[in-house]
């Protein structure tokens, strides 16, 4: 009897997993490469890129940090979309906008 009732649990499993896999592989599959470079646009009009600079990516109640490289460039996978950024950099605090799309894109982000 026992054994019986693991050879029908085995089936039930395996398509439990199969299932969970395939949502797992189309959740991943929407999301879209966004690369480029932050600029931030100083109280002097001037556009800098900062160096080694963390950034915060929010939509929602999802938020991501990155750090961005030694010319102020980022890469990251988002879910299709529009994303507020925000960093911390000197003695203020700068804001902007990222949009994500279903295929990979290169964007500048401009923080005021």
């Amino acid at each position: 009897m026992l054994r019986s009732s693991c050879l029908f649990l085995k089936p039930v499993i395996m398509a439990i997993v199969i299932t969970l896999a395939a949502l797992f592989f189309c959740l991943e599959a929407n999301a879209g490469e966004v690369r480029g470079k932050v600029y931030i646009v100083t109280t002097g009009n001037q556009n800098i890129s900062p160096a080694n600079v963390q950034i915060t990516i929010t939509r929602g109640d999802a938020k991501i940090k990155i750090q961005l490289d030694g010319n102020g460039n980022f890469r990251v996978f988002l879910a299709p979309g529009t994303y507020q950024v925000s960093c911390h950099y000197g003695d203020r605090d700068y804001k902007g906008t990222l949009r994500s799309y279903h295929t990979a894109v290169r964007q500048n982000i401009i923080l005021r």
